[in-house]
């Protein structure tokens, strides 16, 4: 699976200024998002009808950064849709492991490999629950957009940070 799209933004004023400017957005009921602004972070998704089940929210991180403010924050779908779908994989995976070790012990000790069946089943369901999620991301991706222009448009004075990530060789 892919990692989910994320979001760095500089801007050249103090933290608080830029959550206090977001709460005063968010409490004007004809805002495009709707969320949670915190101490250090806010949270962004829809607001109202246009919101769906497949719609995707954005959890961003505020920090002081060289006489600034620093924004990153990764997209993903709403917190409960996404657990469920970690316990879904989960349950797929461990259900997949369990077939493989029943199908090798009853191999190894001369019987039918039923327990391997459980193997072609499990596999077919993470391919379902891969492509629900490849499906739903398709959905989301407008609507990502539009949260995207939308903390842009927030912060005029933003800039997009892409960072560098060296590995180690």
């Amino acid at each position: 699976m892919r990692p989910r799209p994320e979001v760095h933004l500089e801007l050249a004023r103090p933290p608080e200024e830029v959550l206090q400017q977001f709460r005063q957005t968010l409490a004007n009921p004809e805002s495009l998002c709707e969320g949670h602004v915190g101490s250090a972070e806010f949270s962004l998704t829809l607001r109202g009808p246009e919101r769906h089940a497949w719609s995707p929210w954005i959890s961003l991180e505020v920090r002081a950064n060289e006489g600034g403010t620093a924004i990153k924050g990764r997209f993903g779908p709403h917190p409960n849709l996404w657990t469920g779908f970690v316990l879904l994989y989960s349950s797929e995976v461990f259900i997949f492991l369990m077939g493989a070790m029943l199908g090798s012990v009853q191999l190894m000790m001369g019987d039918a490999p039923t327990g391997l069946l459980v193997l072609g089943a499990a596999s077919f369901g993470l391919a379902i629950s891969c492509g629900i999620d490849l499906y739903g991301r398709k959905l989301g991706r407008s609507q990502m957009e539009r949260i995207r222009g939308f903390v842009e448009a927030v912060l005029l004075d933003a800039r997009e940070v892409r960072e560098v990530r060296i590995t180690a060789r």
